[in-house]
């Protein structure tokens, strides 16, 4: 899918370089066929990808983080193409700040659709108690931190006065959002410039010493 000419993932991929580098941006998709028109964009544009199992996200994350030997890992969304890069830049360093196991914005949630990003300590995620856990999801990779936040250290920021164009979300799920936000973007060519200011931390467990 495109938006003002541009595919989804081409937006997202070049706002997440903005931020950490293009050598440092993967695609993490599928290793079935219907998802090899993902892998033909990225080799066409030289991009890093994984590919792992359709049905356990979860083990595609341990594949992608042992193939590129990373310590902590910024999760987003592929159907997020105007994800602020300011939002990745802030949540990285809140991590970098202070011993955490996840950086998140949405928990609560304050910002709107296609706005989420999460920065993860790849030790945590990988350990066999996270995996452990009741309710463990191998879909959706994160969601034992918010299930059981009292096991882990968790920073949540929200911004305070949120100042967000007047859209439902800025998150394409559907063709209805696909239309929304293309339309929204003749105009508007550059995407949202801001979602508020100021952002404040929110400790939702005591922070420990590494």
């Amino acid at each position: 899918m495109e938006i003002g000419g541009r595919r989804i993932l081409d937006h997202l991929f070049h706002r997440c370089a903005s931020v950490v580098g293009r050598e440092n941006v993967a695609i993490i998709t599928s290793t079935e066929p219907s998802d090899d028109p993902i892998v033909e964009f990225a080799d066409t544009h030289n991009y890093q990808y994984y590919r792992g199992p359709l049905d356990n996200v979860y083990e595609r994350f341990v594949g992608a983080v042992s193939k590129f030997g990373i310590d902590q890992f910024v999760r987003v969304c592929g159907d997020s193409p105007f994800l602020q890069p300011e939002l990745i830049e802030h949540a990285l360093n809140q991590f970098s700040n202070q011993y955490v196991d996840l950086v998140t914005n949405v928990f609560p949630r304050s910002y709107p659709k296609g706005q989420s990003v999460e920065v993860v300590r790849t030790r945590t995620f990988l350990s066999p108690d996270y995996v452990a856990l009741n309710g463990f999801s191998h879909e959706h990779v994160t969601q034992g931190f918010y299930s059981h936040s009292d096991h882990f250290n968790i920073l949540n920021f929200r911004c305070s006065e949120l100042q967000t164009p007047k859209l439902e979300t800025w998150a394409v799920d559907t063709y209805e959002d696909l239309q929304t936000i293309s339309n929204w973007i003749i105009n508007n060519p550059e995407g949202p410039k801001s979602f508020g200011t100021p952002i404040i931390a929110i400790h939702k467990s005591g922070i420990k010493n590494a």
